[in-house]
């Protein structure tokens, strides 16, 4: 019974340490994770979600980046690379119009995954019912 307790306790810290590097900055790790806050990029990306960034990836045309532009992060679809790469013109996939040109140096990085924020947050509420559980419930 203790067995299990501390390995679901150790699951729970571990995983708990993960998201806190996520989202720490600047990340020791090439990730980054940034929620989302609008709909220019629905269905694919929705307001909440949480995005993973892979810091200084390499993209093309047809994949989401993360990049700056007047001061905000913003994540968008590449749909046309300039001057040799150099200068890269983005869309949001739910926008009618392209952004204004940007250059590499902006980019953030790639997305690579994008999940709701709920389900992030998700396996603690589970940790937490497996130790109240296997305790014997809350005395």
């Amino acid at each position: 019974m203790k067995v299990k307790l501390m390995i679901c306790a150790v699951l729970v810290v571990t995983y708990s340490i993960a998201v806190a590097v996520l989202f720490q900055s600047p990340s020791p790790i090439p990730l980054a994770a940034y929620r989302a806050n609008g709909t220019s990029m629905y269905p694919v990306i929705k307001n909440g979600d949480v995005v993973v960034v892979y810091k200084n990836a390499k993209f093309g045309v047809g994949d989401v980046i993360a990049f700056k532009q007047f001061g905000r992060r913003i994540c968008h679809r590449v749909i046309g690379e300039y001057a040799a790469g150099r200068v890269v013109e983005t869309k949001g996939d739910n926008a009618r119009s392209a952004d204004p040109l940007i250059v590499r140096e902006d980019v953030i990085g790639r997305v690579v995954f994008v999940f709701s924020f709920q389900i992030l947050f998700l396996p603690h509420l589970f940790g937490l019912a497996i130790v109240f559980a296997l305790r014997g419930g809350v005395t």
